[in-house]
């Protein structure tokens, strides 16, 4: 009888444990990079590649639970450029990081500590999904190291995350979270699983939504947002506002096929204007010219909104469900998910869906 009572005992304390690591993700296999070096700051080491000279770089931000390696088909097809850095974000990739909390804004401070030691003045970021909200705090506090970014579909904004069940309930915030957190931040957790993400999975959203949302309009370099209409995961529906709410931004659309891995999906398209904007292009060169080739039909710049799309396109908070979704991004996604005429409208703002515009 005792031994059963043990085991029942056992299985309890461990099954918070087996949930939460089998939830959230663990770290994938990390990619050789021949030329990467590692760099000590002060928490910690970082995995970087640095090719070129000057005080004047591209640096490259992946996404959440990415790597500097993700970054290969771009990297290679990329024109002339002075100087190009890659990094694994810290608690990513090869970067050794022990943090207690993977918050944007201390994270932007080590990238700074990053571009100190190396000697990096000013940057242009290109970057994708969490690395592009990570780009847009650092634009936001440290300015003048900012020349221009690309922010590929940035997965901060208010809403914008669309995880279904168990995960998405553990990053909305409430208690749920506070204890998931307890836990992935355990000794007993971190000795049993340690290539588990849940730490970080579960605080980079701490900056997420209205306090990301709150930093954009303090963003001052010229920022090209690329997003893609067939985008579920980081929802499409909110590049509209991202862009609207960065001073000096141009929305570029993509097809429904490009999905949320433009980098990879798209990399000469990226590496295109990756070399452009390192050269000095502004925004209005990259609208008036496009090579021909790299956009497919329906896809371009967007002009501004209609106003029937904006008056269903709530942003007040008050408008937002509880999960922070505006309910007219909702209806819309649903839509276009399925395929309910989509239209490659003449007015240069493409992949609405047709029946949209007639009413729910």
């Amino acid at each position: 009888m005792g031994v059963w009572v043990v085991a029942l005992l056992a299985c309890v304390l461990v099954a918070p444990f087996l949930v939460l690591v089998h939830t959230l993700p663990s770290a994938p296999r990390l990619i050789s990079v021949n030329n990467a070096h590692r760099l000590a700051l002060g928490e910690g080491n970082i995995r970087f590649e640095d090719e070129g000279t000057g005080p004047n770089a591209v640096l490259f931000l992946h996404g959440f639970n990415s790597q500097l390696g993700y970054w290969n088909k771009v990297w290679d097809a990329l024109g002339p450029v002075d100087r190009k850095v890659r990094i694994d974000i810290p608690g990513f990739g090869g970067s050794t990081f022990e943090l207690p909390s993977y918050e944007l804004e201390p994270q932007a401070r080590r990238i700074l500590e990053f571009l100190d030691l190396r000697g990096i003045r000013q940057v242009t970021i290109i970057a994708e999904s969490m690395g592009a909200s990570l780009a847009a705090v650092i634009a936001a506090y440290y300015p003048a190291r900012i020349s221009r970014l690309a922010l590929l579909a940035p997965s901060g904004y208010t809403g914008a995350l669309r995880y279904p069940g168990l995960h998405g309930m553990l990053l909305r915030p409430g208690k749920l979270r506070d204890w998931a957190v307890h836990l992935a931040r355990s000794r007993p957790y971190k000795y049993m699983f340690p290539d588990s993400k849940a730490l970080q999975a579960l605080t980079v959203p701490y900056s997420y939504g209205p306090r990301w949302v709150a930093i954009l309009p303090r963003v001052q370099a010229p920022t090209l947002v690329v997003w893609s209409r067939g985008d579920f995961g980081v929802s499409f529906t909110t590049a509209e506002d991202v862009a609207r709410a960065i001073p000096n931004a141009r929305l570029l659309w993509l097809d429904e096929k490009t999905g949320h891995l433009i980098s990879h999906r798209r990399p000469e398209l990226v590496a295109d204007f990756t070399s452009r904007l390192a050269r000095g292009a502004t925004l209005a060169d990259l609208v008036k010219k496009m090579p021909a080739g790299l956009l497919r039909e329906g896809e371009g710049f967007a002009a501004p909104m209609p106003r029937w799309l904006q008056q269903s396109l709530p942003h007040s908070r008050k408008d937002r469900n509880s999960n922070g979704v505006c309910p007219g991004s909702e209806v819309l996604e649903a839509k276009i998910r399925g395929r309910s005429g989509v239209i490659r409208a003449k007015n240069r703002w493409v992949g609405i869906g047709k029946r949209l515009s007639e009413g729910p």
